[in-house]
C-alpha cells in the first residue's frame, strides 16, 4: 500500500502544467467532517453542521451560533495503525445581518514513505535472465508527504418575501451565498509547493408546503457551487505547476417532518462534475439527538450516524472503497448564545 501511495504522490509533484496533474490537490477531495462524508462526501444542498462549507460555502451563512469542530480520520489500512492520517479543526461564527465567518484547517500526513532505488537494466527481460540487476528489495531511506490547507469561510443569507398573488399570499425565501479562501501548503520528500484556491456557492431555501398549500409537504434546498473556481495552480519549488481541475456541483435537498415534533428525514441529491459526472445521493433521518445517515460518493458507498446532546455533537463515518477502507471520527460544539440575527 505504501509503495502505492509513494507513487502517486511522486507523480503528483512531477508533472506539469501542460499534463493537468488529476491528482493536484487530492487532500482538498477528501472533504471534511463524518457527518459530509456519510451523505456522499459532495451534497452540496446540505446546511445545519459546519462541514458543510467544503462542498458548499453558502452552507456557512446558514449557522447562526458559533461552532468549534475537530475530526480525525486515520485512513488506508488498520485504525490503529493507518497508513495516512487526515486532521480538521475549524470555527464558525455568525456576524451581524445574517453573516457568517470561519477559518478551518486540515492536514493530510503520510509518514514512512520507502523510497528505492531505479532499476538497472534496460528491460525487465535483462533484470530476468541477469540476477544481478534484480532489486534487493531495500529502501535507501524515507520520506513523509504533508499537506496543510487553511480555509477562510465568509457567508451571508438573504431573506425576502415572493408575492404569489391574492389567493397564495407571500413566499419567504431564503438565499445564502458563500465565497471560501483556500490556502495549501504541501511538503513531498524534498520538494515543496504552495497554492490559493476560490470556491464559490449559493443555495434557495423554501417551503413546498407553504408555496402548494399543502400541510403534507416539507423544505426544498436548491443548490450550486464551484470549487477551485480559477483551476487553482499548486506552485513547486521545482519550477513546475500543476492545476486543480475545476469542480462543479448542481444540489437539490428535501427535508420533511412526517408530522414528528422531534423527527424528520432528509433526501439529498448532487450532479456532480469533476473528471467526469457523477450523479450522488444521500439520506439522513434524524430523531431528538440520534441521526442515521448513508450516501453514494464519487467512490462509492458511505455510512454514518450522530449523536447530539444540548451543544455536543459526535459523529462517525465509514467510507467503503476498492482497496480500503476509510473511518472518520468528528466533535463539534455549539456554544448557547450567537451574534447574527
Amino acid at each position: 500500500m505504501k509503495r502505492w501511495l509513494c507513487f502517486l504522490l511522486l507523480s503528483c509533484a512531477g508533472r506539469s502544467i501542460a499534463d493537468e496533474t488529476r491528482y493536484a490537490g487530492a487532500s482538498m477531495e477528501l472533504g471534511v467532517g463524518a457527518r459530509s462524508l456519510a451523505l456522499g462526501g459532495y451534497a452540496a444542498a446540505a446546511y445545519g453542521s459546519i462541514d458543510n462549507f467544503h462542498c458548499n460555502p453558502a452552507a456557512a451563512a446558514l449557522l447562526n451560533r458559533p461552532v468549534l469542530s475537530v475530526m480525525y480520520a486515520p485512513s488506508y489500512g488498520a485504525v490503529t495503525d493507518p497508513l495516512a492520517v487526515y486532521h480538521y479543526c475549524g470555527f464558525q461564527a455568525p456576524l451581524f445581518g445574517g453573516a457568517s465567518v470561519g477559518v478551518h484547517w486540515t492536514r493530510f500526513f503520510v509518514d514512512g514513505i520507502p523510497l528505492y532505488p531505479e532499476l538497472k537494466g534496460g528491460s525487465l527481460a535483462d533484470r530476468l535472465n541477469d540476477s544481478s540487476l534484480q532489486p534487493d528489495g531495500q529502501a535507501l531511506g524515507y520520506f513523509q508527504d504533508a499537506e496543510d490547507v487553511v480555509y477562510l469561510s465568509f457567508g451571508r443569507a438573504f431573506r425576502h418575501l415572493v408575492p404569489l398573488g391574492w389567493l397564495y399570499g407571500d413566499l419567504p425565501v431564503e438565499i445564502p451565498l458563500g465565497i471560501t479562501v483556500k490556502i495549501l501548503r504541501q511538503s513531498l520528500q524534498q520538494n515543496s509547493a504552495s497554492a490559493l484556491g476560490l470556491d464559490l456557492g449559493a443555495m434557495l431555501n423554501f417551503s413546498l408546503e407553504r408555496l402548494l398549500d399543502s400541510d403534507f409537504l416539507g423544505q426544498v434546498t436548491l443548490a450550486f457551487s464551484a470549487l477551485d473556481i480559477a483551476r487553482t495552480p499548486i506552485l513547486w519549488n521545482t519550477r513546475h505547476e500543476d492545476r486543480v481541475q475545476r469542480t462543479m456541483l448542481l444540489g437539490l435537498g428535501y427535508a420533511e417532518d412526517f408530522g414528528m415534533r422531534d423527527g424528520r428525514v432528509q433526501l439529498f441529491y448532487t450532479r456532480y462534475r469533476k473528471y467526469e459526472t457523477a450523479h450522488l445521493a444521500g439520506l439522513e433521518a434524524c430523531y431528538r439527538g440520534l441521526a442515521l445517515r448513508s450516501g453514494m460518493g464519487p467512490q462509492g458507498w458511505n455510512l454514518g450516524a450522530g449523536l447530539r446532546w444540548r451543544g455536543c455533537a459526535v459523529d462517525y463515518a465509514f467510507s467503503f472503497l476498492d482497496f480500503s477502507q476509510v473511518h472518520r471520527l468528528s466533535c463539534s460544539f455549539t456554544f448557547k448564545e450567537g451574534t447574527g440575527k
